[in-house]
């Protein structure tokens, strides 16, 4: 019987580790447009996703965070050190010689940031785990400044809110 405690006890810590994001539905997020720079902008808020466009702007800037699960190790591999920044960032400049991937912490959760050119369009992708659940954010605009500013306010001002709770 008192083995059973033990393990019940170590799962019930190991449970309480694995929460993943502390908003799972985006519904619940406080999203506040003014802070994009250059434009007045719309947000369309569902679930698992958020799409902010700029409304006013002369190209087609836009924000995207998408909620969901990453079930094919990539985490572990990336918290172990397994798979490091060096070689994330080998496999972004295959793709685009100027790309740049740095590494991103937030709260308990980990990933990377990646500016890239696609043609004319500049972007930034930020990608965040924590126990399983992925966040995913896209940045996208013909400025980098604004690509630059608008991935700064979300990294500042909403997810925290959907990784830490804050």
């Amino acid at each position: 019987m008192r083995s059973f405690f033990t393990v019940a006890l170590i799962l019930t810590g190991q449970l309480a580790w694995a929460d993943g994001f502390a908003i799972t539905n985006f519904n619940n997020v406080k999203l506040d447009t003014s802070l994009f720079v250059d434009g007045t902008y719309e947000s369309l808020v569902e679930k698992d996703q958020i799409i902010v466009a700029c409304e006013t702007c002369d190209d087609l800037s836009s924000v995207h965070l998408e909620l969901g699960r990453s079930t094919d190790g990539t985490e572990g591999r990336f918290r172990s050190g397994e798979t490091t920044i060096e070689k994330m960032r080998g496999i972004c400049q295959e793709r685009d010689p100027k790309c740049k991937l740095t590494r991103l912490d937030l709260g308990n959760a980990v990933g990377w940031i990646t500016e890239y050119n696609l043609g004319a369009t500049k972007g930034s992708t930020a990608i965040l785990f924590q126990d399983g659940d992925l966040l995913t954010i896209r940045v996208l605009s013909d400025s980098r400044q604004r690509v630059d500013h608008n991935m700064s306010v979300t990294l500042r001002h909403v997810a925290p809110q959907i990784v830490e709770g804050k």
